[in-house]
């Protein structure tokens, strides 16, 4: 079996799924230095915003640790995609986990998630993935206060249901890193009808500055 060329063809397509062009024939190694940089440059940006966020909270930023279980380094933590196609690549430029579809599950050990939350940030702290192991999430209390305002997002009937004041009050609770998979949501609901205040269209219009009322069926 040629792994090789599995492990080639997910680079590409992991190259491609991040806008990367190149050519046809492009080497492993530069694919891996091409998205390497790139997600570099990403975690940078995500780390200035995870600063702003901590700073503008009362939460202390360092781990407080509040489970009494013990997770060892090669304990394996679940990890749920809330996107859709995701590779991930470690630091020493293989892919070391790959969720295909959203709400796909996959597992690395306690470690490497250390290295992703250290190289990577953005996987966690967008969220493009959730811990789905309790004790990792009460270890790190910033991740529990981001999957509280990442349920807001998940589930929108404060939108579709809510009167506007209470939209406007709720809507700043929405971390800005997570517009856009919110735009995308509001999108569809307006396109099918299902959300139709013309108020609350205009109000998430002006929010995240986009056309939204020509898109009412």
């Amino acid at each position: 079996m040629n792994t090789n060329k599995s492990e080639y063809q997910i680079l590409k397509e992991t190259a491609s799924g991040l806008g990367l062009e190149y050519a046809h024939n492009v080497s492993k190694e530069v694919l891996q230095e091409m998205i390497s940089k790139v997600l570099a440059d990403s975690s940078a940006k995500d780390e200035v915003g995870k600063v702003q966020v901590d700073t503008s909270s009362d939460s202390e930023t360092s781990p407080v640790i509040t489970s009494a279980k013990a997770i060892k380094d090669n304990d394996l933590i679940r990890l749920k995609s809330t996107r859709g196609r995701l590779v991930y690549i470690a630091k020493k430029g293989y892919p070391m986990a790959e969720w295909r579809n959203k709400g796909d599950e996959c597992s690395i050990t306690y470690l490497e998630l250390m290295e992703m939350k250290s190289q990577q940030p953005k996987f966690l702290n967008s969220p493009w993935v959730t811990i789905e192991d309790e004790r990792v999430v009460e270890r790190f209390s910033e991740y529990k206060a981001l999957y509280e305002k990442f349920a807001i997002v998940n589930d929108l009937s404060w939108v579709i249901t809510g009167n506007l004041d209470t939209i406007k009050i709720k809507f700043n609770d929405v971390p800005v890193s997570m517009y856009p998979q919110m735009l995308a949501k509001v999108t569809t609901l307006v396109m099918d009808g299902t959300l139709d205040s013309i108020p609350t269209i205009k109000f998430l219009e002006e929010k995240f500055k986009t056309q939204l009322m020509s898109l009412i069926p």
